[in-house]
């Protein structure tokens, strides 16, 4: 006990002396104000919360204490205070009402709304959290305090190690973000960065945004068919190997293990490694044999739509950036178009923020009711992409590890814990839909090797593709009113769960199981179809996929 009280006495000692040594540039007033917003995102949602907000805020802190404290003018300390002040409330504000950190996606959704709409809105965020701003009022109180009582030292007083100290970890952490040219993204304050980055962004948005009329095309189809849903649910980075579903070592699939009403096949590849092309190709004509350009090519949103379903795109990606913008054009045939990621700068900074795919289950739940007899309905999940701990919620943080290497696998398998738990809850959601015949498939985009193969990470490869890298898990849903209108179907299919498939002629196999078929339908290219020829699966890479390596 007394050995226990001297150490906590001396942690006491240091950790004064280090808030000593910190008073010297950072006054703690003001550093209240920067670090407030911080502290209150951590407490509505850590999850989503960025501790790098902390170090960002210190590294530019400085440079408005430094000037005041070279010049002692006054306004210089307030200029500071109103700037975080300013910064802080936008923060305070976004965070109490929408629960996540302010981004383009919510700022352009702003802008596009018209004021009525806004003021409809702010209304019912006010009514479900109506004590979301009584933030604001300790903060008003912190901002007023400051600009009553300036808390800087005086020159005579400030340690000249403190401050050289200070200003070459500022110009390091600077210096090192603009090399990487990442200062605007990821080395200046939140808002300040959101803002810079909105006004980039949007004119780049709305070329994204623009409607794209889908293509009238020749199709036949079953007249009994008058009423049915169609689900096609695109992963995003699974690799199949991670899920106990395909006999992982780990229970990463608790809940879809428990189902008895899932075929899955173990035998489907994707024809590419990258996003933009695996999903172009599967929900086209376009393949890795036959690649068609986008503006040129016919895809499932036009079958469906000349079939006269209503269509539905509901995403979890990003809207924008260097790895969406392609597919949101294509996205945008749909007849209703719906981005739920707005924690998110752009695709860029997709991979470093929290947007969890449970925020699909409202807009898929609402589209599921919706008055139309026949939909088209695809879902983009944001799945299991790098990073790879910023895909699930902290309760779904089940596998842990010691080293590195293990740590990052732990948290790949607990991404894929929370995709089981994201998938079982959309098929439940389905299941009581049960007035339209309907059926859900699920496949990832491409895979990914997560040390699966030789000491890489990720789904870039070069030379010959890693298998990791384009297996993906393929699996079917049927309703209890679909089965019984497809009970042979069914019962063939469970003998074909090993045929060996590349994803990229998912662009006929849908067709053949919606009971559509147009114009370009080719039979041998689908899966559910009896006049299916596997094909050599030569992928992006050039090489065949089942040839030894």
């Amino acid at each position: 006990m007394f050995n226990f009280t001297l150490n906590l006495v001396a942690v006491l000692r240091v950790f004064r002396a280090i808030l000593i040594f910190l008073q010297q540039v950072y006054p703690p007033l003001l550093v209240s104000l920067v670090l407030f917003p911080i502290l209150l995102s951590y407490l509505i949602n850590a999850d989503l919360a960025d501790s790098r907000n902390i170090l960002i805020q210190l590294v530019w802190l400085p440079f408005f204490t430094l000037s005041y404290l070279l010049f002692q003018k006054k306004w210089i300390y307030r200029l500071a205070a109103c700037f975080y002040f300013i910064t802080g409330s936008l923060e305070i504000i976004h965070w109490s009402l929408l629960k996540g950190p302010i981004s383009v996606l919510s700022l352009i959704a702003l802008v596009n709304t018209n004021p009525s709409e806004s003021s409809e809105s702010l209304e019912i965020l006010l009514v479900k959290e109506p004590y979301g701003l009584l933030a604001l009022l300790p903060f008003i109180a912190l901002f007023v305090y400051n600009l009553w009582k300036i808390q800087t030292p005086k020159k005579e007083n400030i340690s000249k190690l403190a401050l050289l100290m200070v200003a070459l970890i500022s110009l390091a952490f600077i210096g090192e973000n603009w090399y990487k040219n990442r200062l605007i993204r990821k080395g200046i304050p939140p808002v300040v960065s959101t803002l810079a980055s909105f006004l980039t962004e949007m004119k780049t948005y709305e070329e994204a945004m623009q409607s794209t009329a889908a293509r009238k095309v020749n199709i036949s189809f079953d007249l009994s068919l008058n009423q049915q849903t169609v689900v096609l649910i695109i992963g995003e980075s699974c690799n199949r190997n991670h899920m106990s579903l395909y006999a992982y070592h780990r229970n990463t699939n608790p809940l879809l293990t428990q189902r008895q009403d899932l075929l899955c096949f173990s035998n489907v590849v994707s024809g590419y490694s990258n996003t933009i092309s695996s999903v172009l190709a599967m929900l086209s004509n376009s393949n890795v044999e036959n690649p068609i350009p986008v503006n040129e090519s016919v895809d499932l949103i036009d079958i469906f739509h000349s079939a006269g379903y209503e269509t539905y795109w509901i995403s979890n990606q990003s809207p924008i950036g260097v790895w969406d913008n392609i597919i949101t054009k294509f996205a945008n045939k749909s007849d209703h178009k719906i981005f739920v990621n707005n924690t998110t700068n752009n695709s860029l900074d997709a991979n470093n923020n929290a947007s969890y795919d449970e925020r699909l289950f409202l807009p898929f739940q609402e589209a599921l009711k919706a008055d139309y007899d026949k939909k088209l309905i695809i879902l983009h999940l944001m799945g299991n992409h790098v990073s790879y701990k910023k895909r699930y919620p902290s309760t779904f943080n089940l596998f842990n590890a010691a080293t590195e290497k293990e740590e990052i696998i732990a948290h790949y398998d607990n991404s894929i814990l929370y995709n089981d738990f994201v998938l079982d809850s959309l098929l439940r959601s389905l299941e009581k839909n049960e007035q339209n015949p309907s059926f859900a498939l699920y496949l990832g985009d491409h895979g990914e090797n997560v040390y699966d193969e030789g000491k890489n990470m990720g789904h870039d490869y070069s030379g010959k593709l890693p298998k990791a890298n384009v297996e993906i898990p393929f699996i079917l849903w049927f309703s209890p009113s679909f089965k019984s209108k497809n009970e042979a179907l069914h019962s063939w299919l469970e003998t074909r769960t090993n045929v060996a498939y590349v994803s990229d002629d998912l662009f006929h196999s849908i067709q053949s199981l919606s009971g559509i078929k147009s114009e370009l339908y080719e039979a041998e290219r689908s899966l559910f179809d009896s006049l299916y020829q596997a094909k050599p699966r030569i992928l992006e890479d050039g090489y065949d996929y089942d040839a030894e390596y």
